[in-house]
């Protein structure tokens, strides 16, 4: 684990299956984390910043951080930019319907 970017690829994300980016603080002090999300024809959705705290973790759900994304052709593509911090991400992805958390973890 770095402050290097880093990438989530295959987010799934609809009302029966909806995710949420976790971006977890290596470090002893407070930081932020940038991101761009991307659809999967590799149109700019958006951008956001996690500010994390020390040791800490930070959820968001990706229909709160960007709105209209029915709109849009899944999966979706979290790309992170080198931080000041030593960070982990992750899209955690809820299945209601039978219970399940798929983890997608991020990769250089």
């Amino acid at each position: 684990w770095s402050s290097a970017a880093r990438q989530i690829l295959a987010i799934p994300h609809s009302a029966a299956s909806p995710a949420t980016l976790d971006v977890a603080n290596l470090d002893g002090e407070a930081g932020s984390v940038r991101f761009d999300l991307r659809d999967a024809a590799g149109a700019y959705v958006g951008s956001g910043v996690l500010e994390v705290g020390a040791g800490a973790s930070r959820l968001r759900s990706v229909a709160d951080l960007f709105r209209n994304l029915a709109s849009r052709p899944g999966p979706f593509k979290a790309m992170f930019d080198a931080a000041t911090i030593r960070y982990s991400a992750a899209a955690l992805v809820a299945y209601p319907a039978t219970g399940e958390i798929r983890v997608l973890t991020s990769t250089p």
